[in-house]
């Protein structure tokens, strides 16, 4: 590849090109979820909230379980291969997606949580629009068709935030929501299906079974969402719905750096996968380019989120979720993990085999973690328990990954720039809480986000300046 994977990732017009159309319009509407989980943390009941949450952690875990891995898997392999297999197993398919959201409707009709048996349906509706409206995505992502998605994501945005806003300053109602955002699903589907194409054409034939990549992509996904979720479920399921709102609020993880994560992974394995074998020089360069970018905007965010967390919740709940905080600070914890996407390796060698293990140990330590710290720290325990887990299982990532190169984990990693990153944003923010103490709370948040934008902003510049010098002596 002689960087060219490194130079498409991460050269100014294609960062501005391909990952911002790719990561925009989402980073958007994950900000529009956060300022409709604070309208209507402040003004539906603790009981209605717990709903609305609930609508959601239902759509998201079968999503998952529905889709079983094929977003990856078509990210990773060639299209043409995929609908080839497909086609010499569509019965076994066929019977796959029956049994699935069989489940899925027994869950949300006989399920512990009381709904009317519309909004159950329309709930259920809404999982089948969603996982169709993934699955092109995906596809969308793979053809390269980012500016199409772009625009269909930004007049579904509006949309959502539309029906959202006019629900809750109505007289709300889930049914009446959740008809509106079955519509603009709907809407989203009927336009990316529209200039719906599929390439047949198998680019390379890899030395793997399309039908063993899926299944243990499937049973990673669903192992993690499991892992995600288990925690919310059993708050569900052992204490009222006031404390699952309480709860929820506490372990929000703030999608935004997941996202950021999670496109410069998708990036990476699709241009990676062009190819049949992996450059370890440009795999090293990729690991630190993303790591420290990522870690520009992650690490002074978490900073400021962990010493502003109580003048951020005072603000937008007033003591409504006061004893979120507690439990928010714990999950805090996960944000530095979010630097290195770690099973993009595994997943292009075909070792998914290996992320089914990490997935397997997440789900058995966070249950171990779970009986563990519950009785100690009661909620505060549940959230450790996720953040211990996630650690041990990056890091069991990575030492197979550097296993499968021969190469040890702190090769592909810059950990002394990293560190210095990490110190930095820490005595950044320390020094204005410090000089803010005596403030009252709208200048204390006021001044530590000025702070940390100017630091975002200055410790992107530096990556974006090293990375021309970079570019330009290899050219």
């Amino acid at each position: 590849m002689n960087n060219s994977t490194v130079n498409k990732l991460f050269n100014i017009n294609s960062f501005f090109g391909g990952f911002s159309k790719l990561a925009f319009s989402t980073i958007l509407k994950f900000l529009v979820q956060i300022v409709i989980a604070i309208v209507f943390s402040k003004k539906l009941s603790l009981n209605e909230y717990a709903a609305y949450q609930y609508l959601w952690m239902y759509v998201n875990v079968f999503s998952v379980l529905g889709l079983f891995g094929v977003s990856s898997l078509v990210l990773s392999s060639s299209l043409g291969e995929i609908l080839q297999w497909a086609k010499k197993n569509k019965y076994y398919i066929v019977s796959f997606v029956i049994i699935v959201n069989l489940i899925a409707i027994l869950v949300i009709l006989f399920g512990n949580y009381t709904l009317s048996l519309l909004d159950k349906l329309l709930m259920f509706s809404l999982l089948l629009c969603q996982n169709f409206s993934l699955l092109l995505e995906s596809i969308c992502i793979k053809n390269k068709n980012l500016k199409k998605l772009f625009y269909v994501n930004l007049a579904y945005i509006v949309l959502y935030t539309a029906v959202h806003f006019y629900s809750i300053y109505t007289s709300y109602t889930l049914t009446i929501l959740l008809i509106g955002i079955v519509a603009a699903t709907i809407l989203k589907c009927i336009f990316l299906f529209s200039e719906f194409k599929i390439n047949n054409k198998v680019i390379h034939e890899h030395n793997k079974s399309i039908g063993n990549q899926w299944f243990y992509l499937g049973i990673n996904d669903t192992i993690a969402v499991l892992v995600k979720w288990i925690d919310k479920w059993i708050v569900l399921a052992i204490l009222p719905a006031t404390q699952f709102a309480i709860y929820f609020n506490g372990t929000f993880e703030i999608p935004i750096f997941l996202l950021l994560l999670s496109v410069i992974g998708n990036i990476s394995i699709v241009e990676l996968s062009k190819t049949k074998e992996i450059n370890v020089t440009d795999l090293k360069l990729i690991f630190e380019k993303s790591s420290i970018l990522l870690a520009s905007i992650i690490f002074p965010s978490f900073w400021f989120l962990i010493y502003y967390c109580n003048d951020i919740f005072m603000i937008l709940f007033a003591n409504k979720y006061a004893q979120s905080i507690p439990i928010f600070k714990v999950s805090l914890l996960i944000l530095p993990l979010r630097i290195v996407y770690s099973t993009a390796v595994l997943q292009l060698q075909n070792k998914t085999n290996l992320i089914v293990r990490g997935a397997i140990l997440d789900f058995l330590l966070t249950i171990i973690f779970i009986l563990i710290l519950y009785p100690i720290w009661q909620l505060k325990g549940l959230a450790f328990a996720f953040v211990a887990a996630t650690f041990i299982q990056i890091t069991y990532y990575l030492w197979c990954t550097s296993k499968l190169l021969q190469k040890k984990i702190f090769y592909f990693f810059p950990i002394k720039k990293i560190l210095i990153l990490f110190t930095i944003s820490f005595c950044s923010i320390y020094i204005a809480n410090f000089l803010s103490l005596n403030s009252n709370t709208m200048t204390r948040i006021f001044l530590g986000t000025i702070i940390c934008t100017i630091l975002v902003s200055i410790l992107l510049i530096i990556f974006y300046k090293n990375l021309r010098k970079v570019t330009t002596t290899q050219n």
